[in-house]
């Protein structure tokens, strides 16, 4: 025993050194868990979670092993594969997995083994780990917390239940749940949705062929910007905080809060899901967030106060909007992140960059504005690197404010240039349907939705022509375009009338309007797992599903 606590100092003592944030699984351990169990997700913070829900907590060891080949070297109950989900699995290099399982007061707790290994005495969670709820450990692994506040089972007992005011749950407090099934496309089966709106502080999370909601996740605020990655998280700017939520998806709770310094308004992610790039329209810079370790990596000025952030379409470049100027940028990702001014316009609803040009709608002028990309330009003169740096625009629109005199005509004359080049900015105009709110690029081509005909242009950059128009078939105000990731489908939400409309775009064409219980700013579509919104699923009972309209179904066999 003298031994065991000998060592369990120690190896406490020696961890108090390491650092323990973006904890990250050593890359041997990640391939055999993902070898043995492909559809297993390992978490930033270390949390293994398996196909059916099986949770497994990492323990970090006082001191690793790297000779010899790796493997396990003990699990409990003994000889018992990964495969087979074991209580304890202890690798060769001393890292530790603990099974979280259901204890006798319905909690959660893990193995019930007295005599533990010693790597598991001496090891320790992960300092950035989100602590499943519910979760109580042993006395005997008082060792394995560090500054986490887990509650053990010798303290349950402290405060009586007649001491605890009964409070009411979030799924006690929602309207009653119906069974109401849709009779949904292919596409969406084993889909679910995670809807957010403007007057609630709740993600409403459903599946796809219901139209009611099932479950709620409560957040700080009233959500602005969802954004899902890898198909496991999503990150939720909120009204009034400064920090980033990372919901997590399988296990439905928020997994960690990224803190920017500032308010967050508008996420976009790259689509290899590596990286976020986060604007708040009250400070003057852009924020990287690295999304394997959901850590803020870089924090860099720009110009103005942004918003309206949106990829090109080859991801190279960043484009937004000053929202006290109305002028708009780009800024080049791989470029030194480069800034440089691009075109004003007023009343912007969205923008983005496509072979070398700006698009940009203006949902007053009822118009799709084109400009000339303006290219970076490295000046042959000492003056003009160290004063300008970029496109001549951008120096008759930015640099008069702060350059000395032999600047300012150096400046004037370049003006006087561009006058008699008849360089214009206001660029090709387009017009569109009334109220354009959003756009999308697939295929070559840019789909326009406008809110008040509830309709889709079709725009054609070659030709600059819009080529047709659909009409969505429902009223309202249609207020956003939301792509199904890996598809040719996009669901068209509405703020005003409880529906949304499923569009393929590669067909030109409504696929089905559904009809759903509550009202919409934002749907994030993702694939079903074993969550709590299946688990209401089997206790309900099955109703006749609701058949979707003649016009729809005629759709569909199309």
């Amino acid at each position: 025993m003298k031994k065991i606590w000998f060592l369990l100092v120690i190896g406490l003592t020696l961890f108090m050194v390491q650092p323990v944030f973006a904890t990250q699984l050593p890359p041997e351990i990640k391939n055999y868990i993902l070898q043995n169990v492909p559809d297993a997700t390992i978490r930033f913070d270390g949390l293994v979670t398996l196909p059916d829900g099986t949770l497994y907590l990492p323990l970090l060891p006082a001191y690793t092993v790297k000779e010899g080949e790796f493997g396990i070297k003990y699990t409990y109950p003994s000889n018992k594969s990964f495969a087979k989900k074991p209580e304890i699995v202890i690798f060769e290099n001393n890292y530790c997995l603990l099974k979280i399982i259901k204890a006798k007061n319905k909690g959660l707790t893990v193995t019930s083994l007295k005599d533990l290994p010693v790597e598991v005495r001496t090891g320790i969670l992960p300092q950035d780990l989100l602590v499943p709820k519910g979760l109580v450990l042993p006395d005997e692994l008082v060792g394995i917390l560090g500054d986490l506040n887990i509650p053990l089972t010798s303290n349950l007992q402290i405060t009586s239940k007649q001491q605890i005011p009964a409070k009411k749950t979030e799924k006690e407090i929602q309207p009653p749940r119906k069974t109401e099934k849709i009779n949904v496309i292919p596409q969406l089966r084993d889909k679910q949705f995670f809807i957010t709106n403007f007057n609630s502080n709740f993600i409403y999370i459903m599946p796809s062929d219901l139209r009611d909601v099932q479950y709620t996740l409560k957040l700080d605020s009233i959500p602005k910007t969802v954004k899902e990655v890898e198909g496991s998280y999503l990150l939720v700017s909120t009204s009034g905080k400064t920090y980033i939520d990372v919901v997590d998806i399988k296990n439905e709770e928020i997994a960690k809060q990224i803190d920017i310094g500032a308010e967050p308004d508008e996420i976009v992610v790259s689509k290899d899901d590596k990286t976020a790039y986060v604007i708040s329209n009250k400070s003057p810079y852009l924020f990287v967030i690295d999304i394997p370790t959901m850590a803020l990596t870089k924090q860099i000025q720009i110009k103005g106060m942004p918003e309206k952030l949106s990829f090109s379409d080859d991801e190279t470049k960043l484009i937004y909007q000053d929202s006290t100027t109305s002028d708009i940028y780009s800024v080049e990702l791989n470029n030194n992140y480069v800034n440089i001014y691009q075109c004003n316009v007023a009343n912007v609803s969205k923008m983005t960059i496509f072979d070398n040009k700006v698009y940009v709608l203006s949902r007053t002028k009822n118009a799709l504005r084109i400009f000339p990309y303006q290219q970076f330009i490295i000046e042959k003169t000492a003056e003009d690197k160290e004063v300008l740096g970029s496109q001549k625009s951008y120096y008759i629109k930015s640099a008069f404010i702060t350059a000395g005199s032999s600047v300012k005509n150096l400046l004037k004359k370049e003006q006087e240039e561009f006058e008699k080049l008849n360089y214009v900015e206001s660029g090709e105009t387009v017009e569109t349907t009334n109220k354009p709110v959003d756009m999308i690029l697939y295929g070559g081509k840019i789909y326009i939705l406008s809110a008040t005909t509830n309709s889709v242009d079709i725009f054609n950059p070659q030709t600059n022509t819009v080529e047709k128009n659909v009409s969505l078939n429902v009223s309202g105000f249609s207020n956003k375009i939301n792509p199904i990731k890996n598809s040719n489908l996009v669901i068209i939400t509405n703020v005003a009338e409880k529906k949304y409309v499923v569009f393929d775009l590669e067909r030109q064409m409504v696929l089905q309007t559904n009809p759903i219980d509550l009202q919409m700013t934002t749907l994030t579509v993702v694939n079903k797992t074993n969550t709590k919104t299946q688990e209401i699923e089997k206790k309900q009972p099955k109703e006749k599903q609701m058949p979707v309209d003649k016009q729809e179904e005629t759709v569909e066999k199309l």
